[in-house]
C-alpha cells in the first residue's frame, strides 16, 4: 500500500484523523507547515506529540517568512481576530497547499489528507471540498494525474472518527487550538470555541495549554 500525507496543525481534528486513519490501515507521513501563523512554535510542539503517540513520522518545513510578506503592511487588516492582520490570512491555505501538493509530488504520494471540518467549510469556502478539488485539478493540469486533498472530516462526525480509539484523551490531551499564542488558550477566538465545543462533546478533559 502506497503512502498517504496528512497535513498537521496540532489540533483535535487532524489527531483524531491520523488516529482514525491508522486504524483504518492507511499508511501514513504526517508533515507540520509553519507559514508563520502567529501559534506555530505551540502548534509544531503539539504535532510533535501527536506523532510521538501515534509512532507517526513527521517532517517539519519552515517558511515562515511567508505569512509575514502579506501581513506586514499596515493595510492587511482581517477584521474577525484581535490583533489584525497578523493571526488569519485569508486564503492562507493557497501558502498551505502551495507547500503540501510539490511535497507529496516529490514522494510518489497522491492522497493528501488534511482535517476540515464541516464548522471550517461553513467559516470559508477555501475550507470546502469543491476548493480542494480545484486545488488537485489544478496539480493534474501540471502533469500530475491522481492527486487527491481529502478532508473526511467534512462529512464525518467525531463520535463516528473517534469510534475503537485506544487512550483518547491521552491523544486529546496532546493537541493545541488557539489562534493566538500563550502560556494558555485565549478561550475567546474561534478555534477555542470550536475545540471547547467538540471536547465537551467528546466527554474529554481539555487542558489550559500545550
Amino acid at each position: 500500500m502506497s503512502r498517504s500525507l496528512i497535513l498537521l496543525s496540532g489540533g483535535l481534528d487532524s489527531a483524531l484523523l491520523a488516529n482514525r486513519l491508522l486504524l483504518d490501515g492507511v499508511q501514513l507521513q504526517a508533515l507540520f507547515i509553519d507559514t508563520g501563523q502567529t501559534a506555530a512554535a505551540a502548534e509544531l510542539s503539539a504535532a510533535q506529540k501527536v506523532c510521538a503517540r501515534l509512532d507517526l513520522p513527521l517532517d517539519v518545513v519552515g517558511a515562515s517568512s511567508l505569512r509575514a510578506a502579506f501581513t506586514s503592511s499596515s493595510g492587511a487588516v482581517f477584521s474577525h481576530n484581535p490583533n489584525p492582520g497578523r493571526h488569519v490570512l485569508p486564503l492562507g491555505s493557497m501558502l498551505l497547499f502551495g507547500i503540501a501538493i510539490p511535497y507529496a509530488d516529490s514522494r510518489g504520494i497522491s492522497d493528501v489528507y488534511i482535517g476540515y471540518n464541516s464548522s471550517d467549510a461553513k467559516y470559508s469556502a477555501e475550507y470546502a471540498q469543491p476548493w480542494l478539488d480545484h486545488l488537485a485539478q489544478l496539480a493534474a493540469a501540471a502533469a500530475r494525474p491522481g492527486m487527491r486533498i481529502l478532508a473526511p472530516l467534512l462529512n464525518r462526525n467525531l463520535s463516528e472518527v473517534v469510534a475503537g480509539s485506544a487512550d483518547l484523551q491521552g491523544l486529546a490531551s496532546c493537541t493545541y487550538s488557539c489562534i493566538l499564542q500563550g502560556p494558555h488558550r485565549c478561550g475567546k477566538c474561534r478555534s477555542c470555541e470550536s475545540s471547547a465545543a467538540k471536547f465537551a462533546s467528546l466527554r474529554l478533559r481539555q487542558d489550559g495549554g500545550v
